[in-house]
């Protein structure tokens, strides 16, 4: 069990205890686990930009990035702190490669919005979402992906890119054959 989980799983007890009509320790637990994951991505995000200036476009990172994947999927790593770590490094990438918006961020920017009209959402079968609503998750991830045509961010487009290439079903392949 990871630090992650141990402290989810004394925080998923402590609220079961003390809340007569909460969701069982296990649905906290797995809540919580993700909540601390978010926020373990977003303080290395932050810190390392805060340090090095980039601190509103790490802001901007860290919004687009999880709203992004929360309607698109993607790629799951078998390790949460593999997980924390890529998403770091890719996310930190949009914020340091140097490009300009109407050359390559439009480019990468359509590129993002056709791959995840093909592909989002990707990865979503273990939830229960049903599949007579993927398309509107699909219309929603377009509409976000759209709005960087009226923002012109190249943070957004490269956030926008590297989230639509986790959704490419060729790489959670190799991840489950590598069982990273």
């Amino acid at each position: 069990m990871t630090f992650v989980e141990k402290i989810s799983e004394r925080i998923a007890i402590s609220i079961h205890r003390s809340t007569p009509n909460a969701s069982s320790v296990a649905v906290l637990r797995y809540s919580l686990i993700n909540l601390i994951n978010l926020w373990i991505f977003m303080a290395i995000v932050l810190l390392i930009s805060a340090f090095t200036g980039h601190f509103t476009g790490a802001l901007l990172s860290i919004i687009a990035f999880p709203l992004t994947r929360y309607f698109s999927g993607g790629m799951h790593f078998k390790s949460m702190n593999v997980c924390n770590i890529v998403s770091s490094v890719l996310v930190l990438i949009s914020i340091y490669l140097p490009i300009h918006f109407w050359y390559t961020g439009f480019v990468i920017n359509t590129l993002a919005l056709l791959i995840l009209v093909i592909t989002a959402p990707a990865n979503v079968t273990r939830s229960k979402l049903e599949k007579k609503h993927y398309p509107i998750l699909k219309v929603i991830v377009a509409l976000i992906v759209s709005s960087n045509y009226l923002f012109n961010s190249e943070i957004l487009a490269l956030v926008f890119f590297i989230q639509a290439l986790t959704t490419i079903p060729v790489w959670q392949k190799l991840l489950d054959k590598y069982q990273i």
